[in-house]
């Protein structure tokens, strides 16, 4: 990791894949075990909460905390600590074996946060996690640059509120949309998703369709359209097609905020495995389901 990639991620903000941590703190093994338990993910130590750089001492003591907690942990978790400037980087793997534990319990991410797992939740893990994640496996047929979309990247990075001008590479491999292996960057599904020029070129069934229609047994068409331009573009294009029928609504404010949860909701939930799986996003005279 560089000063310019450590950059990026403080700009980020914590979330599912990264948490700052302003020293090596008695929680350290509840996030180690969080994030093996999820997809992996970067603690930085040395940074408070709201991204302010306070440093740590590194040190081979410090180190071997770190490698003494990460064993402890059952099954152990496999960790590598890199110091970026003032910052200590620790690399937490995605565990092979899930669900990990620590002397507290099961924890996961769920976004910023890290949650212990409730017995009818650990169940439904042991249960789930046997299947493969569909957003980050990587997508062999994805070629970068040739499939990569800049304008798409661009609106993306206007979105985020990234400043300054990483490298395109960095940010992709820092947002887990890609991944570096042999001097090449390889796409993940999600990095498809959101950059190809076009994504229902690896992915048939990525798009959405809206569609209006006279009363609630949807019989009666009057407007339907599909879009297929990629998550961003396509939630932005779904969030229009709402706006155009606000007369079909009584109750306008419900509605904005109903046609902002669909969209979201359907792009961004967990059902990826599913290969088959179009999103239809359908009104009828006095609702948006």
């Amino acid at each position: 990791m560089t000063p310019a990639d450590l950059e990026i991620l403080v700009q980020e903000g914590e979330g599912t894949t990264l948490e700052f941590k302003e020293n090596l703190s008695s929680s350290f093994a509840r996030e180690l075990v969080a994030m093996a338990n999820t997809i992996g993910g970067k603690i930085l130590l040395g940074v408070r909460d709201d991204g302010t750089v306070l440093g740590v001492t590194d040190s081979n003591a410090l180190r071997a905390r770190i490698q003494d907690i990460a064993r402890n942990c059952d099954p152990p978790v496999k960790v590598v600590a890199e110091p970026v400037g003032k910052v200590l980087a620790v690399h937490v793997r995605e565990s092979d074996t899930k669900p990990v534990q620590c002397s507290d319990g099961f924890f996961w991410r769920q976004g910023a946060v890290t949650q212990k797992l409730a017995r009818d939740e650990i169940r439904d893990f042991f249960r789930t996690e046997r299947a493969i994640r569909f957003d980050v496996s990587l997508c062999p047929r994805f070629r970068y640059p040739q499939d990569f979309d800049g304008e798409k990247y661009a609106a993306w990075m206007r979105l985020s509120g990234v400043s300054g001008r990483p490298r395109t590479e960095d940010v992709l491999v820092n947002i887990e949309a890609a991944e570096r292996a042999g001097g090449k960057l390889l796409f993940r599904n999600a990095g498809v998703l959101f950059f190809a020029k076009n994504v229902r070129h690896f992915f048939n069934q990525a798009y959405i369709t809206c569609l209006l229609a006279k009363g609630a047994d949807k019989v009666h068409i009057l407007d339907r359209k599909d879009f297929d331009g990629g998550i961003v573009t396509d939630i932005e294009d779904a969030l229009r097609f709402r706006a155009q029928h606000p007369h079909r609504l009584p109750d306008r404010a419900a509605a904005a905020r109903e046609h902002r949860r669909v969209p979201n909701k359907s792009a961004a939930r967990g059902d990826h495995q599913r290969r088959n799986a179009p999103r239809l996003v359908h009104r009828g005279r006095q609702r948006l389901r």
